[in-house]
């Protein structure tokens, strides 16, 4: 923190007048992201940083910006906000982000629940807010493509926002009709098949990518490892990971406790034929979800 002090100090000393830096959360896929104050009101903040490095490409930049500029078609109490961006110099920016209280739903599990793994019930309350996210971006013509634990911050009031739309796309310019291949982005072992082996798919299908990815995170996040005995395959063995997952069957661990419906919508959002898969409006109707009292 320290070091961002001075950098400020040096290149955008009225940062000062507005914010304070209060201390370093972690390191994004682009950029680095501060916990923070409005100096006013006192309001907590989340900051991104991307530093201009000649070591580096353009790329970190161009997605970077572009989170932004997707990020700005979201209202939605399920998807975290971007408030503001600004230059510092050159190529350097940061932009203030709506600050989630209890961080990602790793760090839910860590460091508040103390637990391996959400119950069921958790489960459910966090999954019927993220599905919600999704189908409020989907409506927006535009794809998550990286749903995973690290990707869900947690408010003070317990609310699930999906967050990073750094590889995000939208697909706004395309027919439901039309046959397209989506970039191919992500993290690995949350990946869906069409991503991992970078089939074309009908414009139609593809927010079912996310349903995948959202079915790994729900699988992960009960069970405590990866579906289709994916936990001994590297992170970065993609052809390894799709032939896995090819030739494996979807099982759930006998002594986790998991209801039928439970394993009936998990089932039904990690079905490897995209034509099969839920959709987002099918997710949400599904009784796990639609049935919940919580």
């Amino acid at each position: 923190i320290d070091n961002m002090s001075s950098f400020l100090k040096t290149y955008n000393p009225k940062f000062f007048e507005d914010f304070e830096l209060i201390e370093f959360i972690n390191s994004g896929s682009v950029g680095h992201v501060y916990k923070g104050n409005v100096k006013i009101s006192k309001k907590p903040i989340a900051i991104k940083f991307i530093m201009n490095d000649k070591r580096k490409d353009k790329k970190d930049k161009k997605e970077f910006l572009q989170e932004f500029e997707i990020n700005r078609k979201f209202h939605n109490p399920h998807v975290n906000e971007i408030y503001t961006l600004k230059r510092i110099n050159n190529d350097s920016y940061f932009c203030i982000i709506e600050y989630g209280k209890y961080g990602d739903l790793n760090n839910l599990l860590k460091n508040l629940l103390k637990r391996k793994t959400l119950t069921e019930t958790s489960l459910d309350y966090f999954g019927t807010q993220i599905l919600k996210g999704l189908e409020h971006m989907h409506k927006c013509k535009v794809l998550h493509l990286d749903i995973k634990p690290g990707n869900i911050l947690i408010d003070n009031n317990l609310n699930a926002k999906l967050t990073d739309f750094s590889v995000s796309c939208s697909y706004a310019s395309f027919n439901p009709g039309d046959v397209g291949r989506i970039p191919f982005a992500g993290t690995s072992k949350f990946m869906s098949p069409e991503i991992l082996s970078r089939r074309n798919i009908k414009i139609r299908d593809c927010e079912k990518i996310d349903v995948y990815s959202f079915g790994v995170c729900l699988y992960y996040l009960f069970f405590g490892e990866f579906p289709y005995n994916l936990n001994q395959v590297k992170s970065k063995d993609y052809s390894e990971i799709m032939k896995t997952i090819e030739e494996k069957k979807l099982e759930f661990p006998k002594d986790a406790g998991a209801s039928e419906l439970l394993k009936d919508f998990l089932s039904k959002t990690l079905e490897k034929d995209i034509t099969k898969r839920l959709n987002i409006r099918q997710a949400l109707d599904h009784p796990w979800i639609k049935g919940s009292s919580i």
